[in-house]
């Protein structure tokens, strides 16, 4: 396993819904490959979606792959 390697294959993306027709719902704005399936979305709560402190990011983030 490298370094980079990712166990949870699982990510958090904050979108955009561009069209709703019938079940299918098209979203624009997430870090993910076409046609990568979405398991849930939820709707975006400014009170409980903004960080309430610092962000950071894990260093696998900063650092370039080799």
């Amino acid at each position: 396993m490298t370094p980079h390697t990712h166990e949870n294959h699982l990510a958090l993306s904050l979108c955009r819904v561009v069209s709703i027709q019938g079940s299918d719902i098209e979203i624009e704005g997430i870090d993910a490959f076409d046609q990568t399936p979405v398991i849930d979305l939820k709707p975006y709560i400014q009170k409980l979606d903004t960080p309430q402190g610092p962000i950071s990011a894990p260093g696998w983030v900063e650092t370039p792959a080799p």
